[in-house]
């Protein structure tokens, strides 16, 4: 089988779990797609230089860099979620589910990378340290300040709805 053929295979296998990473980094479908797009695209071209066992690696590296290097940003409209109508007892769930939408989507690019890949993907420091090509102390410095930033934006979203 050619590298070509082997990337295919490899993105058709793997399309939904990188769709899904991409989704989470950038949180637009079309943007997300795109993305996806651009990493094969990059698969392709590295396809013959990297070792095929390597490429799923590759490809989930190439992504994040992607995103968080975007030369061109696009213009984006503000993105409105639109959820059912929740139970009463979901009610709590779901606004704590969009608030932290919301301020991930408000977050610096490296920062929101560093918090989808360590809790939506569940990797480690150094798992995510590897993926983005950066220190372990990086992470930890774009993990704490992520964070910091959910949390004060979450006591300020409740102490609101509190009327605080």
């Amino acid at each position: 089988m050619s590298p070509d053929e082997l990337v295919t295979e490899l993105v058709d296998r793997r399309y939904d779990a990188l769709l899904r990473r991409a989704y989470l980094l950038c949180g637009d479908r079309s943007t997300a797609e795109d993305l996806v797009q651009e990493t094969a695209i990059r698969l392709l071209r590295a396809a013959r230089r990297y070792d095929i066992e390597k490429l799923d690696a590759y490809a989930h590296r190439t992504m994040v860099n992607l995103y968080v290097h975007e030369a061109r940003r696009r213009s984006r409209a503000v993105l409105a979620v639109v959820e059912p109508e929740p139970q009463a007892s979901e009610s709590s769930l779901v606004d704590e589910r969009s608030a932290i939408w919301t301020v991930l989507q408000e977050l610096p690019r490296m920062q929101r990378a560093v918090l989808v890949l360590r809790f939506y993907e569940d990797l480690t420091e150094s798992g995510i340290a590897a993926v983005m090509g950066v220190s372990v102390g990086t992470v930890r410095t774009h993990s704490a300040r992520g964070l910091a930033k959910v949390r004060a934006a979450l006591t300020d979203s409740v102490g609101e709805a509190d009327g605080h």
